[in-house]
């Protein structure tokens, strides 16, 4: 259990920094991550006895924190708590107090007060600082225990109420305590600061914004002596802040990406939600927002920063005539691919040489191209008036244009001239032309061009003597080499304007790779099978290449390469490749209107601020210019001329003065007037090619990030620029007397120093600190109290801490020399220092003593057992070190023994008290008598006598319900606040505090806490055993499981509905898909259940006219009742798994034929307690379709889902087919993540700790691990734990461990091995890594690794070997090993793939285990990378063969490796072959295999395997596999109805002949049936000439000899109906007749009647009570409907009843069904027989007449409401006189405290107003409550 912190509403938590020094100012080393500070919240909820303090602040203290807990790796239930304060809202902590407080703050946190949690006190302490200095305050003359603390309602209060309890007995006690004048005067404006979260971390990783605002506070300086006092908002300003990615969160339809990138991806979960889907109504020439994967945290207000990375961004709704398509070249062709329909058309052009480069303006509808065979660049518009113009734009000074790229915004065409070595520009008509780059210092053998004119940058691949991707402005400035390594031949390059991302291809390395804009984040995507790739583009989740070699263009998913196809093939001379569609050239810069100002050209290029975009104007090659600020360019023309639309014409003569500026218009203005954003001139010519401006008059330029900030700024003492160009060249003043100077030169109040905030914002006001012995700023008291200690330096302390090893006084006056050695209390363990400390300190790896006497002979060093000082009480086991355990098995504190209270509830704690003579204070004389209306315990207690056998433990001990009528179950209320939960028959209530409300009767008292309070296992009395009881009745199932109704068994939960009966009772078969069980009921919830008519039946609603007769007499699809032409519901609907974890549907068409409908296919979640979620539907599909699959990707494994059908004619839609459930079966999981070994309690033990790496259900561990050369042991975990250990090793031995996880599918992969040697200890472990791993010598299949040794080692710890994991993968957590044979590190890894990337760790090892790993190297081997096979598929198949054909590798003479699986962890090798198909045999028939190939060489054993490809062989009907999902689907009198499926999920290849054999259980007696041949998946049979009431075993198998049989399943049969209407008439002494109504039935009318009797006692005439009611037994049989009894009425036994009822006769061993009787009562002194005698009651035995069971269910209710009446009466005796119940009346939900004054509102006083006498007096609980 650990404590996490959260800045922004839960989005991302981290752990605690803890305080750098414990309260004695010792250092903690205590650092991230592995070692935090814990704080408790709900600690005592889980761990009933530990009664932690919940976390405390408040919004009118802001930033200050206080909260109860530890330090360490996780939170220690059994050790106990500091208190710790963050005046920083959570993000620095100091330890102020030792041992666990309650506490509460007053005045706007101005002061903080604490009081003791255990033991007794009559002092407070109180800080005025923020817990940098304590002060104590007595409150009462004698100690009192303290059960909580709370404060008067008002933020400025500075009355606090102590309540607790004597310590006599527990008798109420309340003190409430004013401290204002502690606080001194009001407090001054100067006495405050601002303040605002975050603050500590201010510099260039300011994380001062919260959910993207930066809100400031006031808040009192920590040493101010002042009093608040006044009521304010405390937030004074609110500043937005610039967007980051903290403040986003992934979009709808999309998830995180798992590597730690924080990219948002489309959610493959969801495969229906179309994240780039235009919305329906987007009309032309509006814009629409297209998500980019993220959206804002609610609530976040940010701004500008990378925003325009993650918000959405404006786009035009789409032309709707307009296509989305690949445009690609031919060399001598240019076509069009459109996307949508899948068709490939050529584009008119004619006469193309070889077209390589080439690029489209979708808003023009134009395509340019260029022909390196012309050296032309071409244009060519599709539609508008020059249709069939095939222009020239550009012929002159061209060789080689490689690239070509249009910027869309500016208009303006990009290419890249690798002959000439140039990258240029011009207008897209071919003017303006510019030269940008001509320099062989950046252009080496440029190829391919892609913009960004949305920031500014182009981008270009070069595969010169260097090869490199290059960045640069759109102006050809600022060249930038963006991703030089692991790069050779890099070819095509495309933008994703979504995901801000670079991908391109590499030719000779053959891979796809992608990049952030900026170069990082760098990913290989694809390396497999792309042997050539060349151009490459992205539509929406796909990036699309073409490949020279494969002659084709493919794609793939864009985020992780996944899902490839081939779009197009056989493409000779394929070239360039560009993407097209209706979001593509969207957005805006400053050239996108009117060209920008600019006269001729105007080109994009990024702004001065970060993420803007501003402008340039250039001039075309041969113009004159001038440069501008900025720059820019103005273009000039000669003498005699102007420029008018970028074109220099001769003047008509007109001359403008000196000082003027000429127009185009040959207008004359002020120079001044140029460039003012005014249009002087009339034709715009003033206000071309001006400057872009970016910063305003008022704000300043920082040098680098072009960004602009206020000039108020300026030498402010903040790097607001974040270069410090803000704070260059400034003059600072010199700070003041009574100011502090900082390091960056800030000024701050000396009083600022030392208060634990980061005033100077560089920490300088925080260094150098010293609390040892701080500063009182109140008066000390110059007289202490009697029970205090006097310091030297005049405070006063508690006497107890005197001489008791820590230096309270602050001077060290109450730690002489002359205090001897302190007595440590029982809980506490003695120092050899004298020190004490808590036991649970003891051995725990951690210096507590400060001498390291609490670490001398542990476990873990020695096997010398510690000896303790004091005998502590034997405990159960459940009971932590510093707790007692009760005879009752109940934890209660040490602390609480021989206190004179009844704290066990069996009075346990005040046995054998005489020893414990440091309790003398407390009294031991128990009450030992009562009075004469009271009830004396054996305990001694006295208790109300009417309490006694009312079901409550009011003694403790249980002895007042002793000998009571009815014992009660043992049960402890730990509350009496609230009426615990009621729960159900068979459950138990937990209580407050409790992880579940209720669990089963028969885990109470178990010896195990289920309820998790412990409420459970407290007053077992005698039940109470130290070992946990054998449950027999009742079995708890673990996660991934389901239990039989009878509790008697877990099975795996894919083993429920799997057609065979797992569970003996067969409840794992019941509500299954194919049919729908119906309950019998008496009446059905007409709001979702349907009643049939002849039948007391209930079904599902929905189930009522949907065209299939669901109640056996059809009244569920009654034609007046549907009124719906069930002619148009599909016939036999039927579902099943298909390929493991796929479903697939079958049905048959409608009855009526009708050539014009569709079916629309239903599928819907459904949960764990049966609740549905919404239908997802699949619409129009075919009338000629007859079966529908469901794929992996869109099913949750362990669910379960309903399917359905229903036909659409038209706009009708008629009523749904019977829809059908099954559960999706658990996937195979991953190999565990994090295994690490540590060693274990003692010198055999290892513990073993891992975490699972699925989001499955897993229901085992294997752990594997041997010693040396010893066999390979396995043992196995709970699919619950992460921890194990493996005990009874060989001592000194090193063991090899690894670990697997398994669910109801199957065990996945091993991680890689760990090891460890048994009896190492923590203290020899290598607790720092491996440095500077590094690779030299790389191969094609082996290379050296060298790596530093780990530093810091301490004295004695010394390295063995290291171990090197290798991985093909950044993130596997299965990477094979190698091991150092010595120390020297460095190691050559052999058997390496060439041209491939791996991955390397290194540990260091030695006897007591391994390091932390390393850094993770990433290198690529040198060599041609060998590829994975591709398109493996499945060409033939037989009953004992698969034959499987493949693409081939680009390598000569490969040798391909087959291999072949049932379950994905263990692959078994076929065989190799050199031939691209291969059939393997000796498979067994009828089951799926999983087939994979690769590339097999001497060398290389991580070569790439292909696609997994599933197959399943032909089904023989040999017998070898039974048939499934045996079921009765109905049973009558004679007749079962059975179903059952073929052996496996395909049809068969030819019929198949099943047996039938079914036993009669009672009788013993077997018999066959034999089907009639079927090649159905689906088998009706109906078993026919049965016995009624007999119970048949019925299993079915094959006809063939050896053929195995499916489940068994039972059925029996219906019993006949009896008789009805059964009377007594009575004869007047002389007995009466019995008769009935005859039956008619045809089969039950010959069997003639048997006549039953049962006989009674009355126990209560007016009650109508019975009891001792003996067994039915056969009276007489009759051949006719009556019977008479003779025998005399007189003669009858008094108070007895007789009671007859009649069956059908006897048939082959069994009677008919029971029906209703009548009763006679024989009275001696009475003469004639009595009639109407009431039925019996519920507990009577014949409990299948109807009339019994209404008797039981009134009764039931009955039971109840008395039940909860007396409960409630009981419950109201004790709320009335409880504490609980008074603090209730005084609570405040507003303030969230309670208040107590001596004078209600309403006048009542209940508090009193004698002062001498305590507040409340005589109260007395089970145990106290607080309300805190």
């Amino acid at each position: 259990m650990v404590s996490a912190i959260t800045y922004d509403k839960g989005g991302e938590w981290q752990r605690l920094q803890a305080p750098e020094k414990d309260f004695d100012n010792h250092p903690l080393n205590c650092d991230l991550p592995d070692c935090s500070l814990h704080l408790t919240q709900k600690v005592s909820q889980y761990y009933p006895g530990s009664r932690s303090i919940p976390i405390l602040s408040k919004a009118s203290a802001p930033g200050i924190v206080i909260g109860t807990g530890q330090v360490g790796e996780t939170l220690k239930k059994n050790e106990s708590f500091d208190m710790f304060l963050s005046s920083t809202a959570g993000v620095e902590w100091h330890m102020v107090l030792k041992e666990s407080h309650f506490y509460a703050m007053g005045d706007h946190g101005g002061i903080i007060v604490a009081v003791p949690q255990y033991g007794t006190t009559n002092e407070v302490k109180y800080s005025i600082n923020e817990g940098e200095t304590w002060h104590v305050e007595t409150f009462n003359d004698t100690k009192i225990y303290v059960y909580g603390m709370m404060t008067e309602p008002g933020e400025k209060t500075t009355t606090f109420t102590v309540f607790g309890s004597e310590t006599g007995q527990h008798s109420w006690m309340i003190t409430q305590i004013n401290l204002r004048a502690a606080l001194g005067s009001d407090c001054g404006n100067d006495d405050y600061k601002q303040w605002w979260p975050g603050e500590e971390h201010w510099g260039p990783e300011d994380r001062s914004c919260l959910l993207g605002r930066k809100t400031i506070y006031e808040r009192r300086i920590a040493h101010a002596h002042c009093f608040n006092g006044r009521d304010y908002d405390r937030p004074i300003s609110v500043q937005n802040c610039s967007c980051e990615r903290e403040d986003y969160e992934c979009d709808f339809g999309y998830m995180e990406r798992d590597d730690w990138s924080y990219m948002c991806i489309p959610d493959p979960e969801q495969p229906d939600v179309d994240v780039h889907k235009v919305p329906s109504h987007c009309p032309e020439g509006s814009y629409y927002n297209r998500s980019k994967g993220y959206r804002k945290v609610e609530g976040d207000t940010c701004s500008g920063g990378e925003s325009w990375r993650y918000d959405p961004e404006p786009v035009s709704c789409p032309v709707r005539e307009k296509a989305e398509f690949l445009l690609y070249a031919k060399r001598t062709e240019i076509h069009r691919y459109l996307l949508v329909e899948e068709r490939d058309e050529k584009l008119p052009l004619e006469g193309l040489s070889a077209a390589i480069a080439i690029d489209y303006d979708w808003h023009g509808n134009c395509v340019f191209w260029a022909d390196i065979v012309e050296d032309a660049i071409h244009k060519y518009c599709l539609d508008g008036e020059h249709s069939e113009e095939n222009t020239i734009l550009i012929y002159k000074e061209l060789e080689t244009v490689e690239g070509l790229a249009f910027d869309w915004l500016a208009q303006n065409l990009y290419w890249i001239d690798s002959g000439n070595k140039r990258v240029e520009v011009a207008q897209d008509d071919g003017t303006y032309r510019r030269t940008l780059i001509n320099d062989t210092k950046v252009l080496d053998q440029p190829r391919a061009l892609a913009l960004d004119p949305k920031r500014g940058y182009m981008y270009w691949t070069d595969w010169g003597a260097t090869p490199k991707i290059v960045k640069a402005y759109m102006d050809g400035t600022h060249p930038v080499d963006l991703i030089t390594g692991g790069l050779h031949w890099p070819n095509g390059i495309t933008i994703d304007e979504q995901t801000s991302r670079l991908y391109w291809t590499d030719a000779y390395l053959d891979r796809i790779e992608m990049a952030f804009l900026d170069g990082t984040h760098r990913e290989v995507l694809i390396s497999e099978n792309v042997p050539h790739p060349y151009a490459i583009g992205v539509y929406k989740n796909l990036i699309y290449w073409d490949d020279w070699s494969q002659e084709a263009i493919l794609k793939a998913n864009k985020y992780d390469g996944s899902h490839r196809e081939t779009v197009l093939e056989h493409l000779e001379g394929i070239m360039d490749l560009k993407v097209f569609h209706n979001a593509s050239q969207q957005g805006d810069n400053p050239c996108t209107k009117g060209s920008g100002g600019c006269s001729n050209l105007c080109v994009p290029i990024p702004g001065e601020d970060a993420n803007t975009v501003s402008r340039k104007c250039l001039c075309p090659d041969g113009m004159a210019r001038q440069i501008i600020d900025g720059g820019g360019e103005r273009c000039l023309c000669g003498a005699g001329e102007k420029l008018v639309n970028g074109t220099c014409h001769r003047t008509t003569g007109t001359t403008c003065a000196t000082g003027q500026f000429q127009c185009s218009n040959d207008n004359c203005i002020p120079e001044l007037w140029q460039c003012d954003h005014d249009n002087d001139c009339g034709d715009n010519s003033d206000e071309l090619s001006c400057p872009f401006e970016e910063c305003a008059v008022d704000e300043f330029q920082c040098h680098t990030g072009t960004r602009c900030i206020p000039s108020g700024w300026l030498c402010d003492y903040d790097n607001d620029c974040g270069d410090m160009s803000d704070e260059q060249n400034c003059e600072y003043a010199t700070c003041a007397a009574d100011k502090f100077t900082c390091d960056n030169q800030r000024c701050i109040p000396a009083s600022w120093q030392c208060d634990f905030d980061n005033d100077c914002h560089d920490n300088s006001d925080e260094r150098n600190c010293n609390f040892t012995q701080p500063t009182t700023t109140i008066v000390p008291h110059t007289t202490c109290g009697p029970n205090q200690f006097h310091c030297n330096n005049g405070r006063c302390i508690a006497m107890s801490w005197k001489c008791d090893g820590d230096q309270d006084c602050g001077d060290g006056s109450d730690e002489p020399d002359s205090c001897a050695t302190p007595t440590c209390s029982v809980y506490q363990f003695q120092c050899a220092n004298g020190r004490c400390i808590p036991r649970g300190w003891h051995c725990d790896f951690e210096d507590d003593c400060y001498d390291n006497s609490d670490e001398i002979n542990c476990p873990y060093n020695t096997t010398t057992t510690p000896t303790y000082a004091t005998t502590t009480p034997t405990t159960s086991g459940s009971c932590g070190t510093n707790e007692f355990s009760c005879y009752n098995g109940r934890c209660v504190y040490y602390w609480w023994k021989c206190d004179g209270v009844d704290d066990c509830g069996d009075n346990s704690d005040e046995w054998d008290c005489n020893d414990y003579s440091y309790y003398t204070e407390l009294p031991t004389n128990i009450p030992s008598s009562c009075e004469s209306y009271q009830f004396e315990c054996r305990n001694g207690h006295c208790v109300p006598e009417y309490w006694k056998c009312d079901g409550d433990n009011d003694c403790g001990d249980w002895s007042d319900e002793q000998q009571c009528a009815t014992t009660p179950y043992p049960y402890y209320d730990w509350t009496t606040e609230s009426p615990v939960e009621e729960c159900s028959t068979f459950k138990y209530p937990c209580g407050p505090g409790a992880s579940q409300a209720c669990i089963w009767r028969w885990w109470v008292c178990d010896g195990e806490d289920d309820c998790g309070n412990g409420a459970d296992e407290v007053n077992c009395g005698d039940y109470i055993t130290t070992e946990i009881p054998e449950i027999t009745t009742v079995r708890r199932c673990g996660r991934g499981e389901f239990m039989c109704r009878n509790h008697e068994r877990c099975i795996p939960y894919g083993k429920k509905c799997d057609g065979y009966y797992d569970c003996y009772d067969e409840s794992d078969e019941e509500y299954c898909p194919t049919q729908h069980p119906m309950t019998t009921q008496s009446s059905c919830d007409p709001s979702y259940e349907f009643q049939c008519r002849d039948y007391d039946y209930c079904i599902d609603i929905s189930r009522k006219c949907n065209g299939i007769r669901d109640c056996w007499d059809g009244s569920d699809e009654d034609s007046d009742m549907c009124n719906v032409n069930d002619t148009f519901v599909v016939r036999d609907f039927f579902v099943a798994l298909y390929l493991t974890y796929n479903v697939r549907a079958e049905w048959q068409p409608p009855t009526t034929p009708y050539m014009h409908y569709t079916y629309n296919l239903y599928k819907r979640e459904v949960g764990p307690g049966n609740e549905v979620f919404p239908w997802d539907i699949t619409h129009n599909v075919p009338s000629s379709q007859r079966q529908h699959i469901w794929y992996e990707y869109s099913l949750k494994a362990e669910t379960t889902y309903e399917f359905t059908i229903s036909v659409q004619v038209g706009h009708v839609e008629y009523d749904k087919a019977r829809s059908q459930r099954l559960i999706i079966p658990s996937r195979i999981p991953g190999a565990p993540a994090g295994l690490r070994l540590a060693p274990g309690d003692d010198l055999t033990t290892i513990k073993v700790f891992w975490r699972p790496n699925d989001n499955i259900t897993i229901t085992e561990y294997d752990i594997q691990y041997y010693y040396y050369d010893e066999d390979v042991e396995t043992v196995t975990a709970s699919g619950r734990a992460t921890e194990y250990d493996l005990r009874g090793l060989r001592h000194n031995a090193t063991y090899h461990v690894r670990i697997a996880a398994c669910s109801s599918s199957g065990c996945g992969r091993y991680t890689s091995e760990k090891t460890l040697t048994t009896g190492s200890t923590d203290e020899g472990r290598i607790k720092s890594p491996p440095t500077n791993v590094a690779a030299s010598d790389v191969g094609a299949n082996d290379m050296h690794l060298s790596w530093d040794a780990p530093t810091r080692l301490p004295s004695g710890v010394e390295v063995e070997h290291y171990k090197i994991y290798t991985a093909t993968t950044p993130y596997a957590t299965d990477a094979r090993t190698n091991s150092t044979k010595d120390d020297k590190p460095g190691f050559t890894v052999r058997n390496l793939c060439p041209g491939r990337s791996y991955y390397f760790k290194v540990t260091a090892v030695n006897r007591h285990g391994e390091s932390p790993e390393s850094v993770q190297l990433q290198q690529d081997t040198t060599g041609v990378t060998i590829g994975a096979p591709s398109s493996l598929h499945v060409t033939d198949r037989t009953t004992k063969s698969v034959t499987l054909g493949w693409n081939p590798v680009d390598m000569p003479k490969a040798l391909y490796a087959v291999e072949y699986s049932r379950d994905r962890r263990r692959w078994d090798s076929a065989d190799t072959t050199t031939k691209l198909t291969f059939e393997v045999t000796g498979l067994v028939s009828g089951l799926t295999y999983l087939f994979r190939v690769h590339v097999s060489t001497e060398h290389c054993t991580d070569a790439p395997f292909s696609n997994i490809a599933q197959a399943k062989t032909k089904f023989d009907g040999s017998g070898i596999q039974p048939p499934r999902m045996l079921k009765t689907m109905k049973i009558k009198l004679t007749e079962v109805h059975l179903q059952w499926n073929t052996p496996t999920d395909a049809p068969p290849d030819s019929p198949l002949t099943y047996v039938v054999n079914y036993t009669d259980v009672n009788q013993g007696d077997m018999q066959s049936a034999i089907t009639d041949p079927s090649i159905n998946t689906t088998y009706s049979y109906i078993l026919t000439d049965l016995i009624p009431g007999a119970t048949y075993d019925i299993s079915v198998s094959l006809s063939g000899l050896g053929a195995r049989e499916s489940k068994h399943v039972k059925a029996t049969t219906k019993l006949p109906s009896p008789p009805a209407d059964i009377k007594i008439n009575c004869l007047a002494g002389n007995g009466f007749n019995l008769e009935w109504t005859a039956v008619t039935v045809d089969f039950t009318k010959d069997l003639g009647y048997a006549i039953f009797r049962s006989v009674a006692t009355v126990k209560d005439y007016e009650k109508n009570e019975i009891t001792n009611q003996t067994e039915w037994t056969n009276v007489a049989n009759q051949s006719v409907n009556f019977w008479s009894w003779s025998e005399n009425i007189e003669a009858l036994a008094a108070h007895r009843v007789y009671m007859f009822t009649v069956t059908t006769g006897y048939y082959k061993g069994y009677h008919g069904e029971f029906e209703k009787g009548e009763s006679a009562q024989g009275v001696s002194d009475l003469h004639n027989c009595m009639s109407g005698i009431k039925p019996p009651p519920s507990h009577q035995k014949g409990k299948k007449m109807p009339w019994v069971a209404a008797v039981v269910v009134g009764g039931a209710v009955i039971l109840i409401l008395v039940f909860v009446l007396v409960y409630f009466v009981v419950r109201h005796r004790r709320l009335q006189n409880s504490f609980m119940s008074f603090a209730n009346s005084h609570y405040d939900t507003r303030s969230g405290t309670a208040t107590f004054t001596a004078v209600d509102d309403d006048g009542d006083d209940d508090l009193g107003t004698d002062e001498d006498s305590p507040m409340i007096r005589g109260f007395s609980d089970d145990e106290p409550l607080v309300i805190a």
